[in-house]
């Protein structure tokens, strides 16, 4: 004989089986009838509370997170739809901050951005994306790019790319394959072996001195005189108190690539999330050829892998090729590489 189920588990209202469950209390119905009766009954409004309390592991669901940015990006439409129709009433406002108007350089960067042809998609202001994105307007001049670190010797550049006098100086992510994430800096101007070595080199630590010992202080002293004037010991070398330089084989950085790797620049998509969606960048092409009617979320995020493309992980990347999607959300199934 089969169990009767639970009230808990049947409609609050009729006591039938549920079809629906209320976004707010989790309350379960089984018509609009119902539903409409248990708002009336509850004082409840039926709509999802999005500061309620969630455990660690639903943090990382991607339905959670899409309504979370739905929540926020729906306050800043709020806020811009008021600002509008106070404008259009001829309200006045008082002014916000003490200087009103675009920051310093903010004008030359949007118009750099719609000549280079790359769409970027603004995170709501206050995210962790938006807070870390520096790319800016460089007015700076440098007559040669920095040369690569030993570790990209397997791709000797001779000739250095110039900086352009006037540029965009991008904010990179740089992802490796053992999940290392740091942020730096690339000119448009720059190839990303030349970006990627620049940043392995400011991110290794300065080498530490070695304190001198009392064993040194007392080798100091070499030479001792005695009364009569005579010497009593023969002079000595002093050791060094600082370590050697590393050498180019025996540098260790904390973000270098391995022997052989590649570049791929993410792919942002839209849900359910697919697996990485990852397009081959050229090493010899310089940032603002490769960005080039691509869409990237604040700025780009490009992970340095051992693998090439034709032997990427299909469980864990999927490959984009050229016209397969690379310019918009991920259009279509990626191509593997052959």
């Amino acid at each position: 004989m089969a169990e009767a189920p639970l009230l808990t588990d049947l409609c609050t209202i009729c006591h039938s089986t549920p079809k629906y469950r209320c976004p707010r209390c989790s309350a379960r119905t089984c018509s609009l009838a119902c539903s409409q009766r248990h708002k009336q009954w509850t004082q409840c409004s039926g709509v999802r509370n999005p500061a309620a309390y969630r455990k660690r592991h639903e943090l990382t669901d991607p339905k959670n997170f899409d309504q979370d940015y739905n929540f926020i990006s729906a306050i800043e439409r709020g806020i811009d739809s008021a600002a509008r129709t106070v404008a259009a009433r001829g309200v006045p406002l008082p002014p916000t901050s003490k200087r009103d108007g675009p920051l310093k350089g903010e004008v030359n960067l949007r118009q750099a951005l719609e000549r280079s042809g790359v769409v970027v998609e603004r995170a709501p202001v206050g995210m962790v994306r938006s807070l870390q994105n520096r790319t800016s307007w460089n007015r700076k001049f440098v007559t040669s790019a920095p040369q690569p670190s030993s570790v990209l010797q397997q791709q000797p550049l001779t000739n250095p790319p110039p900086f352009s006098q006037r540029c965009i100086s991008w904010t990179i992510e740089w992802i490796t394959a053992d999940g290392s994430t740091r942020l730096g800096t690339c000119a448009e101007t720059q190839t990303l072996p030349h970006a990627f070595a620049q940043h392995s080199a400011a991110a290794a630590p300065p080498a530490k001195k070695r304190k001198p010992s009392k064993r040194d202080a007392d080798r100091c002293d070499t030479i001792e005189t005695s009364k009569s004037g005579t010497r009593t010991s023969p002079p000595t070398a002093l050791p060094s108190t600082t370590a050697p330089p590393p050498s180019a084989s025996s540098s260790v950085l904390p973000m270098t690539a391995p022997p052989s790797f590649s570049f791929y620049l993410h792919i942002p998509s839209p849900p359910p999330h697919p697996p990485l969606l990852l397009l081959p960048l050229s090493p010899s092409r310089p940032l603002a050829t490769l960005l080039r009617a691509r869409r990237v979320r604040e700025f780009p995020t490009v992970y340095v892998l051992p693998y090439a493309p034709e032997e990427l992980p299909e469980e864990r990347y999927t490959l984009l090729r050229e016209g397969g999607g690379g310019g918009g959300w991920g259009g279509g199934e990626g191509e593997r590489g052959g």
